[in-house]
């Protein structure tokens, strides 16, 4: 088949998240199966991208504006499918990256892979502002003499945005969820054929890397991996910290990623985390932001990982812990649930319950045999999940129904026009 990938992030080139790690992994093993790729990403000129003759081959698209690619992608996109003729096209929903692609080609089978659309992100992000804090927001807003502006609310443009994802997930061909959780979840919240879903994780390839690190036997390190902002959890898991520390005190805490602002106030999350566990300063490790190249590194030296996010859809950084055979303590809430098997390969807690995390903690560190144990299941565990021949054998299929779906649409239409004549 003859592929297009139409995404802004693409791992290996400046924009890139957790979508454009799924981009690359995707784009490498459709090609590794013989089908012909070609990626459409945001791409500064200077940046090093694949030469002509590659495949998959990637195309920079100029576009500093993750709202305006949609548009910015169209022109290029047009240019190489009059030369080549795609047979398929597959895009996130995510800022409906291909909605203009898809207005402009209504013939083209069109794929969609959820990856977690602007309101349900806002959505989540309004669970951790308590009445209590609005209702202070707002107060303290009247006393300068000003209108509050709630920072729960939609920000300016998410109206618009989440209209897009919504029209560009309900219109394609086959949507793809990497969690039954966030098929679940948008499968209540927008009007999407049952016949048109399909549950297929994400790929994934630990790589050496990862696999080859050795069971846990190093100094005692708890580490939380991911941007320091509450949705994340990592303010709950710091309200758990000083009883934990107070009776294990010989155990450290590693901060690993950029520290973001708190809701509303502004304040640095990395400074409220430091002024929270002043009295064990000397066990808190600020790692920040680092370079992919240097997470297995960080995840050897680790004995615990704790991933307690309010909610997450299918995170990379959990499988990327458990395949360097480390425990996860994650949320129990979106994909990491179906990762793991609580008890087993990691341990579930609820999201936003700093209790639930020290019961946690203190039960893999006071346990080494349990530990090693739950971290050599983990292992195991992410190699089962991710098996690349089973989940690419799964995307060609979804890639013919979308074809077959696409065939029937243009059928339909085409017979609704002759009717109407």
């Amino acid at each position: 088949m003859k592929i297009a990938l139409v995404s802004y992030e693409y791992a290996g080139v400046g924009k890139g998240g957790g979508i454009g790690t799924y981009m690359r992994n995707l784009a490498t093993a459709l090609a590794g199966r013989g089908h012909q790729v070609e990626v459409f990403t945001a791409a500064d000129a200077d940046e090093e991208l694949e030469t002509e003759n590659t495949n998959p081959k990637v195309h920079a698209v100029a576009s500093n504006d993750r709202y305006r690619f949609m548009d910015d992608v169209l022109p290029a996109f047009t240019q190489r499918h009059n030369a080549t003729d795609f047979d398929l096209l597959e895009a996130p929903e995510f800022c409906a990256d291909s909605l203009q692609i898809a207005k402009t080609f209504p013939a083209l089978p069109h794929v969609i892979k959820l990856h977690t659309p602007t309101e349900l992100i806002r959505d989540i992000s309004r669970t951790y502002v308590t009445t209590a804090s609005k209702l202070r927001f707002i107060a303290g807003a009247l006393a300068r003499g000003r209108k509050p502006k709630p920072f729960w609310t939609a920000a300016h443009g998410d109206t618009e945005i989440c209209r897009h994802e919504r029209e560009v997930t309900e219109t394609a061909d086959m949507i793809l969820a990497p969690s039954q959780s966030i098929l679940d979840i948008m499968g209540g919240r927008w009007t999407l054929q049952a016949d048109r879903l399909m549950h297929l994780p994400n790929l994934f390839n630990p790589g050496d890397a990862l696999l080859n690190i050795p069971p846990h036997r190093g100094e005692k390190i708890i580490t939380f991996l991911g941007k320091l902002e509450v949705r994340k959890g990592v303010t709950t898991l710091a309200d758990a910290l000083p009883a934990f520390l107070k009776r294990f005190p010989d155990w450290k805490i590693e901060f690993v990623g950029r520290s973001m602002p708190y809701p509303g106030t502004g304040k640095d999350i990395k400074a409220m985390i430091d002024e929270q566990l002043a009295p064990y300063a000397d066990s808190i490790i600020h790692t920040g932001a680092v370079e992919y190249s240097k997470i297995p590194g960080i995840l050897e030296n680790a004995a615990i990982i704790v991933l307690p996010s309010a909610w997450e859809n299918y995170p990379y950084v959990c499988l990327e812990a458990m395949s360097a055979g480390r425990p996860v303590i994650g949320s129990n809430a979106g994909g990491m649930s179906e990762m793991i098997e609580d008890g087993h390969s990691g341990l579930l807690v609820p999201p936003m319950k700093s209790g639930d995390i020290l019961k946690a903690l203190i039960t893999l560190a006071t346990d080494d045999d349990k530990r090693l144990a739950i971290g050599a299941a983990a292992r195991s565990r992410a190699l089962d999940v991710s098996n690349t021949d089973r989940l690419m054998d799964m995307q060609e299929a979804a890639y013919a129904a979308a074809i077959e779906n696409a065939r029937q649409k243009q059928s339909h239409s085409i017979k609704s026009a002759e009717h109407a004549v």
